[in-house]
């Protein structure tokens, strides 16, 4: 179980269950667990000592080579190793778990100068500077926009409290874009394809997995590299669940990425979840790769828009309140 400090507003108390292979649990498993959680009634919590849960190994703090070990597979999922171009960028973690794994795969990279935003590197559940600490949106971002103004940085990276969801800003026509994730799912996407092609590195019968609600573009940038794509249900469990089934049939290294438009990205079989560590050092890699050629991510978008056609999408978002919302959702689904 993962108690989790995400973007989702406190009164949603919700929490995340992790399966034995590392994957976010899915409908059967979550389905099993609901049922015993209806059966206990209310107003009947039950308590265990920090002590007496150490005891039965119930608690136990991860230890620091977990972390290191987590690290290198990170950074053993580089595909340009060798791009080492200078990059000053901005990065804030938004209150969250992300400063320390971040900033420590940030300086395993040669040429990577990055400036943390400080109001917001302190872990606080109350996001005092950001109220909804969303890395899509421009409010959540804007003490590190204007410090990226201020450095005149060549990207802004924010992962969300929880690091598994990462939002950037690039330059472009004298103020900083920010760009969607479905817009940075297709750049990893083709970066991935095109360095490993470049490189002879790209596995036999390659795979990608997204969502059926991500954007459309990534089926042509997929058929230029010869890469199967599969989409899944919305949820990056389901994306976690098709790499569990490729090394199921001794396959692992088929995957090469997945991402969905809720700004989730992962390259790699060693995580089985959107992974903002992951996705902040592959965009480091990337930004910096263009930076070579004399091109920002947003031009570098530009184009694959030429490319592959261009590609509209928005998100809209509804809330619906106490138990009334419950059951107009209900209505709504049915």
């Amino acid at each position: 179980i993962v108690i989790t400090a995400s973007h989702n507003p406190a009164k949603y108390n919700g929490y995340k269950v992790y399966g034995s292979d590392g994957c976010q649990i899915t409908q059967e498993a979550a389905e099993a667990i609901t049922d015993c959680i209806e059966k206990v009634p209310y107003g009947a919590p039950q308590s265990m000592p920090e002590a007496e849960s150490r005891a039965a190994g119930l608690l136990r703090d991860v230890p620091e080579e977990i972390v290191d070990r987590f690290l290198e597979k990170t950074l053993s999922c580089r595909v340009a190793p060798e791009a080492e171009a200078p990059l000053h960028l901005i990065y804030t973690p938004l209150h969250g778990t992300g400063l320390e794994p971040v900033t420590k795969t940030f300086r395993r990279m040669k040429g990577i100068q990055f400036t943390c935003v400080t109001e917001q590197t302190t872990p606080d559940g109350h996001f005092p500077t950001c109220p909804k600490p969303n890395p899509e949106l421009r409010e959540a971002l804007r003490c590190g926009l204007e410090l990226a103004e201020k450095e005149n940085a060549s990207l802004l990276i924010a992962t969300d409290p929880d690091c598994d969801r990462v939002g950037i800003a690039v330059p472009a026509g004298g103020q900083y874009q920010l760009m969607t994730g479905n817009e940075v799912g297709v750049l990893l996407l083709d970066y991935v394809c095109r360095r490993r092609n470049e490189q002879g590195a790209m596995p036999k019968n390659p795979v990608a997995v997204t969502t059926i609600v991500s954007t459309d573009m990534a089926t042509p940038v997929a058929q230029k590299y010869g890469v199967e794509l599969r989409r899944t249900l919305t949820g990056f469990k389901f994306i976690g669940e098709q790499i569990g089934i490729l090394e199921a049939q001794g396959q692992a290294e088929r995957y090469i990425f997945g991402f969905e438009e809720s700004y989730g990205y992962l390259s790699g079989s060693h995580v089985r979840d959107k992974d903002a560590v992951n996705a902040s050092m592959l965009i480091c890699e990337m930004a910096r790769w263009y930076r070579q050629q004399g091109r920002t991510l947003a031009q570098a978008m530009d184009a694959l828009y030429q490319e592959f056609g261009y590609y509209k999408n928005r998100l809209l978002s509804e809330a619906f309140e106490g138990q009334n919302g419950m059951e107009t959702m209900r209505r709504l689904m049915d």
